[in-house]
């Protein structure tokens, strides 16, 4: 009988000829605590029972599942080869993923009462050892508001390579409305988290109350409105570690359509809906990408890449038709050297939306830290920043009762730069520990985005305006 065990690093430099080296898995067994079901396993890492051996599939087994929130190696994966079969060992141990927090807190409504206010929040990760998601946010901020969010997924239903993926939002608006979105997802999942998922979304506006809205001659954006989309999104990744990728890419595409339809209210002024196209076609299309690299130059390590993105739509909510694209460029430099660490980068941003086109000035940060042991962190550092206003910025155009939100298609992109030299000073013992930190710093904006309230000027002067200079 022959038996032998070798860890996937140590079979590299098999002959890869031999019968021993070409051989299938014949089974992937994970030892441990039972972590998740095999089913989920074998399509994350992409590696199933009798398939032929993959190198590059296994030497990337262990950064693959550091992904995972769930789940960690005891040690490392290991390959068993013997005469009858080859077996692929994976050494797993549950970690906790779930959590709860909340805040509750009692506050003045405009009545002078005192109302429950506070916000929760609920995770659930592979409770069910299925390597399923529930999420649930809730929030009451203000007097009769109420904001719930419900996020649910479960892959691999019934040991397919499909998972459902279904999204819920309530928000409730005092007694003014309330807007209820229902989305719901079927996935088809590749090998990691590669996906295809065909989806619709339901978008349903209701007013819970007509008053202060008798005399509008403008239809609310809030007001009974039902918006159902349907689409697909694609997305795929090559990535060594995708939570702060070094090397790769990754792309996605999200094309949906689908119809908006107003219900007539009687309650509100007829002139609204004069004028008005009750069902409209509202459709979107969103490409995005993203490259990295990483070389090593002697004692220096440059990293940078490519990042991109194409899209169209039509809503009417948004002023008809937009066609834009993004696109950036960045690069960055770190360097170790004893107890100081260096790093320097920059980016360079075009945008062009419509007939617009804008370019944003090459964007710089550099830092330079020191840590003569330790419990004490000296850090130094000054970077820049740019950022496009957003087409909801610019075109939104709806009412909220009394208040009235009109576009700005003449806003400028905001600039801005921070400073900071700082002390971080770690005290205690291993059972209690703690640590103190001082900062000083100074930031500066040209062109932030300001919301102006009040009346002035005409009734078509935009909401979103800007100010020139601004210092923290």
């Amino acid at each position: 009988f022959f038996f032998k065990q070798k860890t996937a690093y140590e079979i590299r430099n098999c002959d890869w000829s031999s019968d021993v080296c070409s051989s299938d898995l014949d089974s992937v067994v994970m030892k441990g605590k039972d972590v998740v079901a095999p089913v989920y396993i074998y399509n994350y890492i992409g590696i199933k029972p009798g398939v032929t051996y993959n190198e590059s599939k296994v030497s990337r087994i262990s950064v693959r599942l550091r992904e995972l929130p769930f789940l960690s190696e005891s040690r490392s994966n290991e390959i068993v080869f013997s005469e009858k079969n080859t077996k692929l060992l994976l050494y797993l141990e549950p970690r906790k993923a779930s959590q709860f927090d909340g805040v509750l807190g009692v506050a003045p409504d405009n009545a002078g009462k005192v109302v429950l206010t506070g916000e929760a929040h609920l995770k659930l990760q592979n409770a069910l050892r299925r390597g399923e998601v529930i999420e649930l946010n809730w929030k009451q901020l203000a007097a009769k508001t109420q904001d719930l969010k419900v996020h649910a997924l479960y892959p691999y239903l019934l040991n397919t390579p499909l998972g459902i993926d279904g999204n819920l939002s309530i928000y409730k608006q005092d007694t003014t409305y309330i807007d209820v979105i229902k989305n719901l997802g079927v996935q088809y999942m590749f090998n990691g988290t590669n996906f295809i998922k065909a989806f619709v979304n339901d978008k349903e506006s209701s007013l819970l109350s007509t008053k202060a809205l008798e005399s509008q001659t403008v239809l609310p954006d809030y007001a009974d409105i039902n918006i159902t989309s349907y689409g697909l999104t694609l997305h795929f990744e090559k990535l060594d570690y995708r939570y702060n990728p070094r090397k790769g890419f990754v792309i996605e595409t999200s094309p949906s359509t689908g119809n908006r339809i107003i219900k007539k209210n009687g309650d509100l002024n007829p002139v609204i809906y004069e004028g008005l196209n009750l069902k409209t076609t509202q459709y979107h299309f969103d490409f995005s990408g993203d490259y990295f690299i990483q070389k090593d130059f002697s004692s220096w390590m440059v990293s940078g890449g490519l990042s991109g993105n194409i899209f169209f739509f039509h809503d009417d909510g948004l002023q008809g038709t937009h066609i834009g694209n993004f696109g950036a460029a960045f690069f960055q430099f770190e360097k170790n050297w004893k107890k100081i660490r260096l790093e320097a980068g920059g980016r360079y941003e075009t945008f062009r939306l419509d007939t617009m086109t804008e370019n944003s000035r090459p964007v710089g940060r550099f830092g330079i830290n020191y840590s003569p042991d330790k419990k004490i962190f000296f850090r130094s550092s000054y970077g820049q920043g740019f950022r496009f206003p957003s087409p909801a910025e610019r075109f939104v155009n709806y009412s909220l009762g009394d208040i009235h939100i009109y576009p700005n298609p003449t806003l400028l992109p905001e600039k801005g730069w921070s400073a900071e030299i700082g002390v971080r000073k770690k005290a205690g013992n291993e059972k209690l520990s703690g640590y103190t930190d001082w900062a000083v710093f100074l930031e500066g904006y040209h062109n932030m985005l300001e919301f102006t309230f009040g009346q002035w000027g005409k009734p078509t002067d935009p909401l979103i305006g800007q100010i020139g200079r601004a210092h923290v």
